[in-house]
């Protein structure tokens, strides 16, 4: 069974690191790309907000008894294949758990205009995540 309190407290989370990252989205470009805390700070609070969406999709993965995800972006497809998002964005939530993973493991290469397009373009992804997961359970709750 899913535990909803679980995955409101993983939501809460998820608006606190989504809060940060558009803070730093009101930034001039020249100040977020040349200050190097501010940069560190963008490529931690993506992570940590990409994290909180496998923690909530590997819960309710678990919980609901669909395939074990192997990989990160495996989380995402096997929701999309359920039908808890549309099939551009399942694409689009891969390669944000793809990005989790260069942050982690190829920090080294991230581009810091990546970070700003991310920041200036991207914000919404994790809005929507939201919205469509809550439906999604409210979806296997009438099930």
């Amino acid at each position: 069974m899913i535990n909803y309190d679980k995955i409101q407290t993983k939501i809460e989370q998820l608006k606190e690191y989504t809060h940060y990252l558009v803070e730093l989205s009101k930034l001039p470009k020249d100040e977020l790309i040349g200050d190097p805390h501010k940069l560190a700070s963008s490529k931690y609070h993506l992570q940590v907000a990409i994290e909180c969406c496998v923690d909530i999709g590997n819960h309710i993965i678990a919980k609901s008894g669909f395939p074990t995800p192997k990989e990160y972006k495996d989380t995402f497809i096997i929701l999309g294949n359920k039908g808890a998002f549309s099939g551009d964005f399942t694409k689009t939530l891969t390669q944000m758990a793809r990005f989790r993973n260069r942050l982690v493991h190829l920090y080294w290469e991230i581009d810091p205009e990546t970070i700003w397009d991310i920041l200036q373009n991207k914000s919404g992804d994790f809005e929507r995540f939201v919205k469509d997961i809550m439906d999604f359970i409210n979806k296997l709750k009438e099930e």
